[in-house]
This record gives structure tokens, sequence and C-alpha cells, in this order.
């Protein structure tokens, strides 16, 4: 409720101070941050101990249940009503109409202008522009356009003109060289430009993927599939050529910053994170689990991802194997740790993404 101060102003309350007085929470929050509890939506009991949690960060408030994968955020900063699963997680912890209202009502009352901003830019990629040795890819360039043409479509089962891909070009600038001959992967936001990533296509770089020196923490690639209306599963992997083919979202790597998980919570489907199977790929996998998301672990043999089975096992079948094979909770966790092989296991093993350019560079 709103309490009034001496003044007969009513001071601000927020949903967190509503949760801690209403919910019995430990003194202190477990090692991930979560203030640990028995799920009273799928009221298990507690067979399998405290198995849910709540979180707070700054106002933000977050549910999670790790047994039955139910889900809950609110973000003041966002100005929006409770939310329809909000609404389930407090009404099963036995708290009516009236406790909570009053807070949300306070949280769309506050007019603090400068303090939203900076919340919603801290989470906001930055716009960036590509240098001048970065240009468009054409099938009327040099031969690496033709080599970059072909490993789209031979490796990566792309059509070249379904997405505006790039070159990195051989100029008199010093910074050329390190993107020379390397197919550049752009990022939008919003139709603007935030990172971009160059795959090599020489087969001779020690490093096949190279980024800006920009800040990418709060960078994905598929902005635009999070805030699509559908009930379908978001598919979360590590690259951009998996995210492209299951219209997903890629997070670059093998964990997920903060500022990513800010943005994949924004949606409202199912969440599905689609580990490697080879390298680090537990590490997101395990992520996911921390944060009640389902994990998928297709039947695609010793491919390493989602792209690398569509191309030996065709998108059909590989969609297929992805549905049939997503857990969650405890099954998830077992499953992972026969699907995804240690990095050291597998340091020899090629990729088959690997490609030699028409001459050494």
């Amino acid at each position: 409720m709103l309490q009034e101060t001496h003044c007969g102003i009513m001071d601000h309350i927020t949903l967190e101070q509503v949760v801690r007085q209403h919910i019995p929470l430990p003194l202190r929050p477990n090692g991930q941050g979560w203030f640990s509890v028995v799920c009273k939506v799928c009221n298990d009991h507690g067979r399998k101990g405290k198995r849910a949690g709540f979180r707070f960060d700054g106002g933000t408030v977050g549910y999670n249940c790790f047994n039955c994968g139910h889900t809950a955020l609110f973000d003041p900063s966002e100005h929006r009503p409770l939310s329809r699963d909000m609404v389930t997680t407090l009404e099963a912890f036995d708290l009516k109409k009236e406790d909570w209202q009053p807070a949300i009502f306070s949280s769309l009352a506050d007019d603090s202008f400068t303090l939203k901003s900076k919340k919603r830019e801290n989470y906001e990629p930055a716009e960036t522009e590509f240098p001048p040795y970065i240009t468009p890819l054409t099938e009327d360039g040099d031969e690496f356009d033709q080599c970059a043409i072909d490993y789209l479509r031979d490796e990566r089962a792309i059509d070249w003109k379904l997405h505006p891909f790039f070159l990195g070009r051989k100029t008199n600038h010093p910074g050329s060289k390190r993107w020379y001959a390397r197919l550049i992967l752009p990022i939008y936001k919003d139709g603007k430009l935030v990172f971009f990533q160059g795959r090599d296509l020489t087969g001779t770089r020690q490093k096949k993927y190279l980024s800006p020196d920009i800040p990418r923490e709060n960078v994905l690639y598929g902005y635009d599939h999070i805030s699509k209306a559908t009930d379908e599963p978001l598919y979360i992997v590590e690259g951009w050529f998996d995210a492209w083919h299951l219209e997903g979202v890629a997070v670059l790597g093998s964990r997920m910053t903060p500022h990513q998980v800010h943005w994949i919570n924004q949606s409202r489907r199912p969440k599905v994170v689609i580990p490697d199977r080879f390298g680090d790929g537990h590490m997101l996998a395990d992520q996911a689990l921390e944060l009640g998301w389902s994990v998928s672990t297709p039947d695609v043999g010793d491919c390493k991802d989602p792209n690398e089975a569509i191309v030996k096992y065709g998108k059909l079948y590989t969609l297929m194997t992805i549905r049939t094979h997503t857990y969650e909770g405890f099954e998830a966790a077992l499953r992972i740790k026969f699907y995804c092989e240690e990095k050291n296991k597998n340091d020899s093993r090629r990729s088959p993404n690997v490609r030699k350019g028409p001459h050494q560079v």
C-alpha cells in the first residue's frame, strides 16, 4: 500500500517492497542472485527442494521456477501494467490485487524520465558504421566475392541475395588487412547497424571470426524475432548462421550477458536454447536452465550446430528433431551432459565450414 508521510505526501512504493513484505524470503540470495522459494505456481510442495526464486535488480522484479518453467518479469522503467505471468505469480503466493496494485499505480505515475531514459540507454546498442574497406557483396566483384557466394550456398545453404552481406576489401587503409577476404555478417536493430562479424574465407587465419573493437555486451542478432507476435518457440543459439535459418536469436558466443538476457526476456515466446555440441556449448545450456528456459538437444549425429545439420539433413528434419528433443529442468540438465562434448575432447575436429580461398592471403 502507499504510505503517507508527515507532510501528507504519498511515499513511492515498489513491487519489490510488496513482494518482500508478503512473501517469506531468505535473508540472502544464492550465488546466482535468486531468493529461493518453493514454487506456488506448480505447487510442488518442495518435493525437489526450493526450485523457484525471486530476483531484484534496480526496481525490476523477476521470478523463475526451475521445476515448471514459469517465468515472470516486471520492469518499472517500461511503464507498463503488470504482465499476466506476474499476476499469476503473485496470486499463487496469496497476494491480493489490493496488495500489489498501489505499487503498479505508483510506477505508472512515476515521471522520472531521466532515470527511465538512462536505464533504457544502458541496454540499447550504439549505432556504428562500416569502415570504407567493407562494401556490399556482389557477383560482379573479385574472386573473393564469388568465393563468398559459393561458401554461403554450399556450406551454409543460404542464397546470398536473401540478406545484405558484405565483404572485406584490400585497400591502402591500414585496417583493411585484418578484414580482407572475410565475409561480413551485419547485425541491425531498428534498421541501424550496431555490430558486424567477419568470417574468414581463406582457411589460413587463426581466428575464423573477427569482430570490431566496439562494445558487444548488449548486442545480439535477431532483435526483430524477439518482438514477433507468435506462440512459436524463440530459439537462442551461439552463431549468426544458426539464428538466420531458425529465425531466432544469436548471442555470438557461449555465454549470454545480462544485457542480452534483458533483451531476450522482452519476448513472451517460449525460449529454447540450442547449444553447440562441441566446445563450450554446455555453458550456454547451463545458463538457460538457470533462467528457467528450455534446452534442445536434437538428434543430428556429429553435426556441431543447427546450420551444419540443415546442410547435411535438410531444414525440415532439423526443425522436427529440435522440437521433439526439447526438454526442461532436470531432464534437460541430464541430456546436456551427454549432448555437449568438452572442448579438449574435440580439438582435433576440423570444421567442415572452413574453406580455402582462391589464393593465400
